[in-house]
């Protein structure tokens, strides 16, 4: 067996079984510091989730969603949030996946761990449906997601100033190079920016984007 495979078997049961302990602080606690830490890799979880919905513990179940959403809008890892997304849909929980998706729109941008859960789907009979359905749902968060980019872009202030309320609210953060934006649009409009201005160039922060979109693409393919 492949070593990072078994070391994984070994800290899903580990999480599993503190979790049976009623100890679920520190269930979080493996389970997130695999995927927080510097050499993590793109480890599944799926089998977690799948046993928590199985013995139908609600309690635990919120405390994991909470650990998944939290790594994917605040660390850009989406591994965790996507095996619940998933598992979500296996289980025909389908407005807790909506709910989800609305929470987390970047899930919608993992398409290639979207597309292959969608093909497999596919196969079984009477899914089409519902994947045309699931499909439609995608393209919409991610048209959305994109639409709140663009006002960046697009030099329209209110709609930034909305996009940051939003993000501020959701408990979410802005990424460097976004925020270098806002921060010209308030300067431009006369106007004083609710944050302190990253200072480094649009360059810097573009490429620190990139390198961390690459790195996040490169773990969903693995």
């Amino acid at each position: 067996m492949d070593g990072n495979l078994s070391s994984m078997v070994f800290v899903n049961n580990m999480a599993l079984a503190h979790i049976k302990n009623g100890d679920l602080e520190t269930a979080v606690e493996v389970l997130e510091g695999v995927f927080t830490a510097p050499d993590s890799t793109n480890h599944s979880i799926s089998f977690v989730f799948r046993k928590v919905f199985e013995q139908d513990n609600d309690k635990a179940l919120d405390k994991l969603s909470a650990m998944a959403e939290r790594l994917a809008n605040h660390f850009a890892c989406y591994r965790p949030a996507s095996d619940l997304f998933l598992q979500l849909l296996e289980m025909d929980k389908i407005e807790d996946a909506k709910f989800m998706l609305a929470r987390c729109s970047a899930l919608a941008e993992q398409k290639d761990i979207m597309i292959s859960y969608m093909a497999r789907k596919a196969q079984s009979p009477g899914q089409i449906p519902s994947v045309r359905s699931w499909q439609q749902n995608l393209d919409n968060s991610r048209h959305k997601l994109t639409r709140r980019r663009c006002s960046l872009m697009d030099k329209d202030l209110s709609s930034a100033k909305a996009l940051y309320e939003q993000i501020q609210k959701e408990g979410m953060v802005m990424d460097e190079l976004s925020l270098k934006r806002l921060a010209v649009l308030y300067r431009n409009a006369e106007e004083t920016a609710p944050f302190h201005e990253p200072p480094e160039s649009f360059k810097f922060y573009a490429d620190k984007l990139k390198e961390k979109v690459d790195k996040a693409r490169t773990q969903a393919e693995e």
